[in-house]
């Protein structure tokens, strides 16, 4: 587990925000279970009868309130419920505006926690030939002729499909930010333009010119953040997530 304060300085002021990334094992989050889950989260657990569904709620779970800790310490008062829309929702006593988002594959979980008036989201993609044709197959013509210049934003050994997973992982965390997910059409989160900056590859985007991505890649995983374009989060704090 790692756990990061994220300070987002803007101009005339300053967010904090909290990330989070795990990959704690089915077995170390089962015996936290019961001081993870908050008593509606258990009786949810006790419907799940597949263990790679135990095993993402529990790392959902688990990490958003590692994040969430700086506002309760005591994991179990804290409750993630779903929204209309599916998108996670933050509930901690006596705390308000406050928000999550978080993202999962089979061995990785990230979350950050976030004012609401500083809206963000997370992505994480594991790095594989299946994800790669799905994401060949339904990015833009714009986005293509962008896949050069991400390969060459991106400084070390990459495996195959890498630069279409980081392309994916900021549309999708951009989804996220707008609680949207995936319910628009995936061309309106289109990418323009990329930079390299900070050891970080920097996107933005063709509908939403207020906000960008923060993406890098880490072994077989590729993330991203998305925050809005004005904010500048410390890049020694993002350099010790991404390890």
């Amino acid at each position: 587990m790692n756990i990061e304060t994220l300070i987002l300085n803007r101009t005339g002021g300053a967010f904090a925000a909290y990330i989070a990334t795990s990959c704690a094992t089915f077995t170390e989050l089962l015996s936290l279970k019961d001081s993870i889950l908050h008593p509606d989260e258990h009786t949810y657990f006790n419907t799940l009868a597949a263990p790679k569904r135990q095993h993402s709620y529990l790392h959902g779970r688990y990490t958003a309130k590692q994040a969430a800790a700086a506002f309760c310490h005591e994991p179990a008062k804290i409750k993630i419920t779903a929204g209309i829309f599916q998108q996670p929702v933050l509930e901690i006593p006596g705390v308000s505006n406050v928000q999550v988002s978080l993202s999962h594959t089979d061995n990785w979980c990230g979350v950050v926690v976030f004012p609401e008036a500083h809206p963000m989201g997370i992505d994480v993609e594991m790095i594989t030939p299946e994800i790669h044709e799905t994401i060949d197959g339904i990015i833009t013509e714009g986005e293509r002729r962008l896949l050069p210049a991400l390969q060459e934003a991106i400084t070390q050994p990459m495996l195959p499909g890498a630069d279409l997973a980081l392309l994916w992982t900021m549309k999708e965390a951009l989804s996220k930010t707008l609680r949207t997910g995936l319910m628009t059409p995936l061309q309106v989160y289109e990418v323009s333009y990329i930079i390299h900056i900070d050891g970080l590859i920097e996107a933005h985007f063709t509908n939403f010119g207020q906000y960008k991505a923060l993406s890098w890649l880490s072994g077989d995983h590729a993330w991203s953040i998305v925050l809005p374009k004005n904010s500048t989060p410390d890049a020694a704090v993002l350099a010790k997530v991404r390890l």
